[in-house]
This record gives C-alpha cells, structure tokens and sequence, in this order.
C-alpha cells in the first residue's frame, strides 16, 4: 500500500495493541498487505508495520507488527 495510514483510523486498545476494519483502512477485498505504513497522531511519525500472520478464524485478516510488543490487528469486514 502506498499511502501512509493515519493513526487516528486504528483503534488503540492501549500503547501496545491496535484493531482496525480492513474498509477503514482502504485495503481492496482480499487483498493482503505485507507492510502498511502508519503516521502516529500524536507524534507525526510513520512507522512501516510488517506482516507477522494470516488467521482467518473468527474474522481476524491479518495482524501486523512493528517490533515486538506492538501489534495491529486487521479485520476483514
């Protein structure tokens, strides 16, 4: 993905773990990212999260990390 995601469109559950829908973040249906760009809200910084796993149970698409422990979690709706 080309464009560098705002902060504000992932829901921060707290400093370590992020949940989005896949149609808030402009992803195309079925389409899986390898790495999204996102721009702290707070800080202006863009940070490149990386694909770490694919589990389609329960409607989870992908969760994405930066350096462990934080996580951002996509789901495909």
């Amino acid at each position: 993905m080309d464009n560098v995601i705002n902060g504000k469109q992932i829901t921060w559950v707290n400093s370590t773990r992020g949940l989005a829908d896949a149609s808030t973040l402009g992803f195309p249906p079925g389409v899986l990212p390898e790495s999204i760009q996102v721009r702290s809200h707070r800080t202006g910084r863009v940070v490149e999260f990386i694909l770490k796993s694919v589990i389609r149970d329960q409607g989870i698409y992908i969760s994405l990390n930066l350096a462990q422990p934080v996580d951002v979690t996509v789901f495909d709706d």
